[in-house]
């Protein structure tokens, strides 16, 4: 390789845009830039089959080239392509085709972000980059041609700017095949985009095993052929894979590695369908490619790939089907292709006729030294004092891999006592045997770390590890212990949400070890899952004292078990039942449950009722989702429960005292169809974080009280019956939300305050709410307030004062009646106030509910931004406003007339509402809206604007005011309007300080440009059917002059635009008012 600048980069770009983002412009791969008489029939000729071969989408002009100027399909080809490769020979320079050709690529190379790569054909880079020889003599003749100094000069720097790039240079006499193949490496690192394999933490022992499997894979042939790589389990076989993918699979057209194929060819992760797409989308990258079923996938691999020279990886087979669907035979793929197999089962391999099998050896005693090293002392050797030692643990682990990385795990940061003790017990376990030797770590925990292991074997894989340390903390299993030493020594991990997770391999080990325990009769066993075992056991009553869990998850086709109403009755020791399936069915009902029970989690539960002998002192959880209960007796008495779900069972009528249950944590109720009343003892559980009683419609009474101090969620949608809201106790920190749907319930208590972490009220389709308690305002963190189709909620309460006493609301006389909506005249008063609510409401909604008029009090919410009002039929007056208001939608107040703030003249946003942006007063039809007879004010329009840069004003009306200088009206609706100003009509000389823009219009998507350049999209706050309203709008601050720079120059004249993308026909006039800072007047900035 050879870079005239030295660059450690072959394939050279100086933009640093993400190639990702750039993928789909891409038609080519590659583009060839040649001099045709030099190489077409020669180097070119090769060079462009080894591309093909390769898989490289290549694009080379096959035609003699007449004239000078580029063809379009050829500067098409230029653009449309990943990596331009330049070929300097000898007569580049002479054609003047290629040097027009090599300027459009450099220019492509800076706005298309196109890889160059310039490859010299026997001339030296100095002589393309100083114009040396040919190609001084080229350019020479080229100057006496066209007397053109410029287009001359454009040559010779896209010469010496091509040779600046680093490239690759073919000396003469040098060996041309071999110099393409350096070609191809460089462009497949760009064209290919190879993704490679994470291999391992310590990558000990790999080398050599490459390199016998690479001995058999014998690349250079080109025959096809398949590989099995087969071992016991924790031996290294993926590993090795990965190392092997890495290492060959530039090497082919196409390549794939399907992971853990095991797990990921069963029906619930996609199944063999979603395989075959992986193994065609990855290899041809076309995620267009479907495959309905399983047979049109083995002919869609064999049309597409049976021409492809492709690399195939097949890892964790365990069955034939998964080989056959997959990869059928080697001619299913092209010459050259080699495919990788790996398995526990070597009788697979010899079944489906592999061409090679590699057995997968233990490591040597160097390679396990090194390995156990880095995973017991973090170095590449043993500390002092643990020479012996570790001869023994080595001894122990029998080269495994796996069983090294769990041993040195174990031993880590450990001192020698506890190693002499550990290892004496390893001697005891045969190491021929992979289950023996996963055991090896098992056999060093304690009985409680045994049952933690064997638990989250069976039980708890995937679940939150707070979940499963509740259950085995309730079981005495010290779990906090317990769950850090197995993670330590790797027999679980824990992932980033904090789930607890274990290798397959670890979790089989566990599961033989109970297997073990009676491997001829399931019913002596400590733990079932097994669907044949649970069968067994349940069907013929076998169950004995020994099972101490039960879980039933029923295959595909496998839909019932039929038990007897004695099938739990020997099981007095059992502490987990898990039912996930729902084909249970029982004779006579159910007479027994296990009094040790710590787990009944049952989905879809037949039963109507728990067995009156259960008391359930020891339960943690009780999940019965879905379930036919309809009573749970007098009520449960564990105070180790900590979850109770019933929801979706819909003959479930009322909720017992809860008294006794005081580290209840979680109480689901959803979708409880007939639920009508929950105990007032749930009210007064201390501990209790989830309160959920959604889509309960019959529920009418709630806990008069709550003294729920933890309580985080409480969830009362769809909660149509419910007749009160709790007295609140206590303070209760930590609820954000409530949301309420109820046609009975008529008020809050003024308790409600004591929620002082709330942030939502909403209260939805309460038909019969009467008012809120004010207080609530003078929540700290409140930020929305929704009272929504509410019709007879009329007004909120009377303030609350901090001695109990009652507080008389602020009268309507203490407001000014000049406080305007827009800003033109000065506020003739400025009464002072005092602020005693709370600052953080933001959002006050209140649409379709029966409010008359707004309380005077509003003025003190000084946080309150946005007020909905919409289709409050009732309203009349708008008499007050808060101080930072920004939006009011009081579209569809069919009744309102009094709104001082719009109805006095004025402009946009007076002193004392200075943020106010948008009033929306669409089917207002009574109130009055005064824009004045002039226009605005410069000076006290850039007072009113100083912290906004827009306002906008929706009324009814068909007309633009009469102070707009430009207006333009049509005689019936269009869905385009222009506005023209002749710029000898401006003021010359005068800055524009503010723009007035002015439309009727029907509800649509507005957009307004200024000769042609957009300044915004507007859009009303809601939809609207009035077909006769005017949408006034103010822009000025920043804003205009922001806007003016891009779109318009003094001394031009101005065209404005208004239109919608809509069809329909929404603009019938349009007017334009340009406001300048006046001579006359002094700037008040």
């Amino acid at each position: 390789m050879t870079s005239s600048n030295e660059s450690p980069e072959v394939l050279s770009s100086d933009s640093s845009s993400n190639s990702s983002s750039l993928t789909s412009q891409w038609s080519y791969d590659v583009f060839l830039s040649f001099r045709g008489e030099d190489t077409r029939y020669g180097f070119i000729s090769h060079l462009y089959s080894a591309l093909h071969q390769k898989g490289i989408n290549t694009y080379m002009d096959d035609k003699l080239r007449r004239g000078e100027e580029i063809s379009p399909t050829l500067l098409k080809a230029i653009k449309e392509s990943k990596i331009s490769i330049v070929v300097f020979s000898e007569n580049y320079a002479s054609s003047i085709w290629c040097l027009n050709e090599l300027i459009r690529i450099l220019e492509c190379k800076e706005s298309k972000q196109q890889k160059v790569l310039p490859v010299f054909y026997k001339v030296e880079p100095s002589t393309v980059r100083l114009q040396k020889n040919s190609f001084k003599e080229a350019l020479a003749k080229h100057e006496d041609r066209f007397k053109d100094d410029a287009k001359v000069q454009r040559w010779k720097t896209a010469l010496k700017q091509a040779a600046d790039i680093s490239g690759l240079h073919l000396k003469i006499n040098e060996d041309e095949s071999k110099f393409i193949q350096k070609i191809l490496q460089e462009v497949s690192k760009i064209v290919l985009d190879r993704t490679y394999l994470h291999v391992a933490e310590y990558p000990v022992g790999i080398d050599s095993r490459v390199e016998d499997i690479n001995k058999l894979l014998c690349i250079k042939e080109n025959e096809t052929c398949m590989i099995g790589i087969f071992g016991i389990g924790g031996i290294g076989k993926t590993t090795i894979a990965k190392e092997m993918y890495n290492r060959i699979t530039d090497q082919f057209e196409g390549s794939c590695f399907l992971a853990n194929v095991r797990e990921s060819s069963k029906q619930d992760q996609g199944g063999l369908v979603k395989l075959q797409e992986k193994i065609l989308d990855d290899i041809l990258k076309d995620s267009n490619l479907k495959v309905d079923n399983v047979d049109r996938g083995i002919n869609l691999i064999m049309e597409r790939l049976c021409g492809k020279r492709i690399l195939l990886v097949i890892d964790d087979v365990d069955s034939l089907d998964q080989l056959e669907k997959l990869c059928g035979r080697c001619d299913w793929f092209g010459s050259g292709s080699r495919i990788i197999i790996t398995t526990r089962n070597a009788g697979l391999l010899n079944k489906h006729c592999v061409s090679f099998k590699f057995r997968m050896k233990e490591m040597d005693h160097g390679e396990a030294l090194k390995l156990f090293s880095k995973q017991a002392f973090k170095s590449g050797k043993p500390d002092d004092g643990f020479a012996e030692l570790t001869k023994l643990a080595l001894y122990y682990a029998g080269g495994l891999p796996l069983a090294l990385k769990v041993v040195g795990s174990n031993l880590y940061g450990e001192d020698i006592h506890y190693w002499k003790s550990e290892l004496e017990k390893y001697k005891r376990i045969p190491e021929e045997n992979i289950q023996e030797k996963l055991k090896i770590s098992y056999d060093g925990l304690n009985y409680y770390e045994r049952k933690i292991f064997l638990d989250i074997a069976y039980f708890f894989k995937g679940d939150k590890r707070e979940y499963v340390t509740k259950i085995l903390d309730g079981c005495g299993f010290f779990p906090n212990d317990g769950i850090k030493k197995l993670n330590d020594k790797c027999l679980i991990t824990i992932d980033q949400y904090d789930r607890l997770w274990m290798h397959d391999l670890l979790q089989d080990m566990g599961r033989e070890i109970v297997r073990q325990e009676s491997p001829e009769e399931p019913g002596k066993r400590s733990r079932l899952y097994f669907h044949e075992d649970v069968h067994e056991v349940l069907e013929k009553n076998k169950g004995t004292e020994q099972i101490e869990g039960i879980l039933i998850d029923l295959p595909r086709g496998d839909h019932m078990i039929r038990l007897g109403s004695e099938v739990f009755a020997k099981m007095e020791k059992q502490r987990i039942l898990i039912i996930r399936s729902c084909g249970e069915s029982f004779c006579g009902g159910l007479n027994y449950l296990s009094n040790e029970l710590r787990v009944i989690d049952w989905l879809k539960c037949p039963l109507e009722s728990l067995p009156s002998t259960f008391d359930g002192k020891k339960l943690i959880i009780l999940k019965m989702r879905g379930s036919m209960i309809r009573d749970l007796g007098m009520g449960l008495l564990s105070k180790n429960l900590t979850i109770i779900d019933f929801s979706e069972s819909k003959y479930l009528t009322k909720i017992p005292d809860l008294s006794s249950c005081s580290n209840l944590e979680k109480l689901i109720l959803f979708e409880c169809k007939s639920l009508v009343e929950v105990h007032d003892s749930v009210g007064f559980l201390d501990k209790l974080v989830v309160l959920s009683f959604d889509e309960c419609p019959s529920l009418k009474n709630l806990p008069r009280s709550f003294k729920l101090r933890s309580l985080e969620v409480l969830e009362l949608l769809g909660c149509t019956s419910l007749e009160n809201f709790p007295e609140i106790e206590c303070e209760i920190k930590h609820l954000k939300w409530v949301r309420i749907e109820s046609d009975a319930i008529q008020e809050l208590p003024s308790s409600i305050t004591y929620l002082t972490g709330l942030v939502l009220l909403l209260m939805s389709w309460c038909e019969s709410l009467v008012h809120l308690p004010i207080d609530i305002f003078q929540l700290e963190h409140l930020s929305t307030v929704t009272i929504r189709n509410c019709p007879k909620f009329v007004n909120f309460g009377k303030e609350v004062g901090q001695n109990g006493q009652s507080m008389p609301s602020i009268q309507e006389n203490e407001i000014s009646s000049s406080m305007e909506l827009f800003p033109l005249l000065p506020p003739k008063s400025n009464l002072p106030r005092t602020f005693n609510f709370s600052s953080s409401l933001r959002y006050l909604r209140l649409s379709s509910s029966g409010i008359v008029r707004l309380p005077p009090f509003i003025e003190r919410v000084v946080g309150l931004s946005w007020l909905d009002l919409e289709d409050c039929k009732q309203l009349e007056e708008i008499l007050h406003l808060p101080p930072n208001i920004e939006y009011v939608n009081a579209r569809g107040c069919v009744l309102l007339e009094r709104f001082p703030h719009v109805s006095t003249e004025s402009s946009f946003g007076t002193t004392n509402l200075k943020w106010l942006r948008m009033i929306d007063l669409t089917g207002c039809n009574k109130v009055q809206v005064n824009v004045g007879n002039h226009a605005p004010d410069p000076l006290l329009l850039q007072e009113r604007f100083r912290e906004k840069d827009a306002s906008h004003i929706l009324y009814p009306g068909s007309r633009i005011p009469e102070w707009f200088k430009y207006c333009k009206e049509t005689t019936s609706y269009t869905n385009s309007i222009e506005v023209e100003i002749d710029h000898n009509a401006s003021i010359s000389g005068h800055q524009i300080v503010a723009l007035v823009l002015c439309f009727v219009i029907k509800d649509e998507f507005m957009t307004i440009l200024i000769n042609g350049e957009l300044i915004g999209n507007h859009r009303p706050i809601l939809a609207s059917k009035d077909p006769h309203r005017v949408w006034l709008l103010y822009i000025a601050g920043n804003s205009i002059d922001e806007m003016l720079s891009i779109c318009y120059r003094e001394g031009n004249d101005m065209r404005f635009t208004f239109e919608s993308d809509s069809k329909e026909a929404i603009l019938k006039s349009a007017g334009v008012h340009l406001i300048y800072r006046n001579d006359n007047f002094i700037d008040p900035i």
